[in-house]
């Protein structure tokens, strides 16, 4: 079992700059974060579910902190979490986790870089949209590569690494 919570509103650089802080001042067996650009991300690793939540408040009464500090607004609006289990019974499981007075709410599946997580981590939701951006960008290969008029080899190779493999 496993959790996650993201989103965050920060000044530049500056939220990037301070993610150390974080890691540096707050180890826990099962707790990691994880941060890109704005988004703040917690990965949370227990055996029950209230090891879990005990876990999760601690970290998210870190970040508070943290945030505070460093004059960051934490929008409760842009976060989410996620509860991968296997175990279908979990799947309604809602601790009303808080960040600034707001809670966080718990959905079913999560984006994050660009990969659709789901609650099984079978990645279906993420393979189905895939697929069809896919579909979407062979549709113009398709039309760009005619046989009587169509762009040469290299040339479709080119829309192919640009529009295809940056799916």
């Amino acid at each position: 079992m496993g959790s996650f919570c993201r989103g965050s509103t920060a000044k530049g650089g500056q939220f990037t700059s301070s993610l150390s802080a974080i890691w540096e001042g707050f180890q826990e067996p099962g707790v990691e974060y994880g941060g890109f650009a704005d988004d703040l991300s917690i990965w949370i690793q227990g055996s029950s579910l209230s090891e879990i939540e005990g876990k999760a408040s601690r970290a998210i009464e870190k970040i508070e902190k943290w945030a505070e500090e460093l004059d960051i607004i934490l929008n409760p609006n842009k976060s989410v979490g996620c509860l991968f289990s296997s175990d279908v019974a979990l799947r309604d499981w809602n601790p009303g986790f808080q960040i600034n007075g707001g809670v966080i709410r718990l959905e079913r599946k999560v984006r994050l870089l660009g990969v659709t997580f789901d609650q099984t981590m079978s990645f279906n939701d993420h393979v189905e949209s895939v697929c069809l951006e896919m579909k979407k960008r062979a549709g113009v290969l398709r039309c760009l590569s005619g046989r009587e008029w169509g762009w040469r080899k290299e040339e479709l190779k080119q829309v192919y690494v640009a529009m295809g493999e940056s799916v």
